[in-house]
């Protein structure tokens, strides 16, 4: 999946994960053990003044063919969007640490996360988010790094220097749900391992590619070590929710800062236990 090389590539992932979110719109959450539900409802007692967290998930931010991609105009002004509405970009680890130890979290919290790890990141998205001081997660596929079109090792590094928060995105972006055992374990355990030996930390978060997911791919992730895991259905963050659960609100092109408000409307009205 190289830059403008293979923009037929592109546009058939593009499709794909279009395809992916539709479905998650229709089909019904998956949803953890009895067991864990009952725990979650007893937590959520627990949290009356909990403020649901939408996450944002961008993918490539440049004037592409893709239907993910967003051109840097819109992403600048989706951003001012959410400066005037009063939203307050945190990252993922402020949103774990809120729910597993009851730190508070500012007015209106928002999570920004971008997948794949595309070189637009850097040079278009980066300055922007440094100019509302706002944080990130990038979500990286490490098969991919040093492509064109892609994030450098040198670029990821500066990135996590300078607090964008790196998260693992699998070796090679595939759909995990078509893989055995070892292939399995080697995308999300491989990606995790490439990128503590890089950044010399472990990533403590990851995407799923595609938002595909099945039980059987959230065990593989839960197992790897990671704290928590993003998916590609619709929501916002609730005090209860299983953490390798977390819903995500996909922005695609044609989204705009006018429909912007709306579809976090959207995602509070659906947000978790």
């Amino acid at each position: 999946m190289t830059r403008r090389g293979s923009g037929t590539r592109r546009v058939l992932k593009a499709a794909l994960v279009v395809l992916v979110l539709i479905a998650a719109y229709v089909l019904v959450p998956f949803r953890s053990s009895g067991a864990r539900l009952a725990h979650a409802r007893a937590e959520r007692r627990e949290a009356p003044g909990w403020v649901p967290v939408p996450i944002l998930a961008y993918h490539e931010i440049a004037d592409g063919p893709s239907p993910i991609d967003l051109s840097p105009r819109d992403f600048a002004l989706e951003l001012r969007y959410l400066a005037r509405a009063g939203y307050s970009p945190v990252t993922l680890d402020q949103v774990y640490r809120a729910v597993a130890r009851r730190t508070p979290l500012p007015g209106r919290p928002i999570v920004l996360t971008f997948d794949d790890g595309y070189e637009s990141f850097y040079r278009s998205a980066f300055p922007l988010l440094q100019r509302y001081h706002y944080p990130a997660t990038v979500f990286v596929s490490t098969g991919l790094v040093g492509r064109p079109g892609y994030l450098t090792w040198d670029q990821i590094r500066e990135l996590d220097r300078a607090g964008i928060e790196i998260g693992a995105h699998t070796v090679n972006h595939p759909d995990l749900r078509g893989l055995d055992d070892t292939q399995l374990r080697s995308e999300i355990s491989g990606s995790r391992e490439v990128l503590s030996a890089r950044l010399g930390h472990a990533p403590a978060f990851f995407a799923y590619p595609y938002g595909a997911l099945n039980p059987r791919v959230v065990d593989a992730v839960r197992r790897a070590g990671f704290l928590a895991a993003v998916t590609g259905r619709p929501g916002a963050v609730g005090p209860s929710q299983d953490p390798f659960l977390w819903p995500r609100n996909v922005v695609v092109r044609g989204t705009g800062y006018w429909r912007l408000g709306r579809l976090l409307r959207r995602a509070l009205q659906q947000s978790g236990p």
